[in-house]
């Protein structure tokens, strides 16, 4: 039986970028924050595939909140091949999304063989099957108008 090997960080600036090569097994990432209530753009989150030899990166999973547009987008881009159909989006009632302007969120992202599993504030948002080999994930990505009080990366 394998140990859960945990990293935090508190308070990362963004954009943030944490390069690790065991983002390619199961793991979950444990993700404290606001959202500006000037908030003018979306935020994205993207696990991706990063090589000194490809200067392009694939993006295995890529989620944009949106909260002025009340939309979570999922999709994956590949390099050479581009963003892949279908990009899923959920459109949500004001009252039902889950990261409106000026509030605190926590989320859990959690990979696994199969999918990627998305909870924003203990709710089941969305599950997201993987369309490209998440054994190649190196890198977690975070930008947009959004501020981290803490990340919590626990690998399985």
């Amino acid at each position: 039986m394998s140990e859960t090997i945990r990293k935090q960080i508190v308070q990362p600036r963004t954009p943030y970028l944490y390069l690790n090569p065991l983002l390619g097994k199961p793991f979950n990432i444990v993700l404290s924050g606001f959202i500006p209530s000037d908030a003018s753009t979306f935020t994205a989150i993207n696990l991706a595939t990063h090589s000194d030899r490809f200067p392009m990166i694939c993006l295995p999973f890529h989620m944009s909140i949106r909260p002025l547009e009340r939309e979570l987008v999922r999709n994956s881009y590949v390099a050479g091949k581009g963003w892949q159909s279908p990009e899923e989006r959920q459109l949500m009632s004001n009252d039902g999304f889950p990261i409106p302007l000026g509030s605190r969120f926590d989320m859990i992202i959690a990979c696994n063989e199969q999918e990627i599993s998305v909870t924003i504030n203990g709710n089941l948002a969305f599950k997201f099957q993987h369309r490209v080999d998440p054994t190649n994930i190196n890198l977690f990505e975070i930008h947009g108008s959004i501020f981290i009080e803490s990340i919590c990366f626990d690998f399985l």
